[in-house]
């Protein structure tokens, strides 16, 4: 008789020891997104809701573009679904959104003449990767020379872009920002 109770206890809490874990691992993801956005609270990282207008440079191609989007990547497939992007190589590898070309197609009038003009950003030429720059002034999203620990910034356009410190999916938009894509060589 004892046994069967020893049994039976046996088997209940293995049942709740069970369920827990189950418990655990369907919350587990919803636990990983409470901790990132509590993350981007702290720090400052985290995206501006609403509306926002901002300018995004291929090459030396400015679009502008009003969203209520709040991570670039999300920006740079609505841009692709509009059209005004006309080529969006970006798969989803191991580190998340891989931009590995984008283009724009403009046709412009040159001399009364319409012109179809190419824009575009690749990683084609051998040890090159897009990178992303942005003129958001948080030193959270300023990224750092690995040797020196300077911070790495560019001048184009009139304005002080910073290397990003997030890859596409994470960058969040902010209202008045410029983000650009710059082939770089490593």
């Amino acid at each position: 008789m004892k046994q069967t109770k020893a049994r039976r206890l046996c088997v209940v809490v293995a049942a709740l020891l069970l369920a827990a874990v189950f418990a655990f691992a369907l919350s587990a993801c919803g636990l990983k997104d409470a901790i990132d956005d509590l993350q981007q609270e702290v720090s400052g990282t985290g995206p501006q809701p609403g509306e926002k207008t901002v300018t995004v440079y291929v090459d030396d191609h400015a679009i502008l573009a009003v969203t209520d989007k709040d991570y670039f990547a999300d920006l740079l497939q609505e841009l692709y679904g509009q059209g005004v992007i006309t080529v969006l190589d970006a798969p989803d590898g191991p580190y998340g959104l891989t931009i590995k070309k984008v283009e724009c197609r403009v046709t412009e009038t040159v001399n009364g003449e319409s012109v179809t003009k190419v824009y575009s950003v690749s990683d084609d030429a051998p040890n090159t990767y897009v990178a992303i720059y942005h003129t958001v002034d948080n030193p959270d999203l300023k990224g750092t020379d690995y040797v020196t620990g300077a911070v790495i910034e560019k001048e184009a356009f009139g304005k002080t872009f910073w290397y990003s410190t997030l890859g596409a999916a994470s960058l969040p938009l902010y209202d008045g920002a410029c983000y650009r894509l710059v082939a770089e060589t490593y």
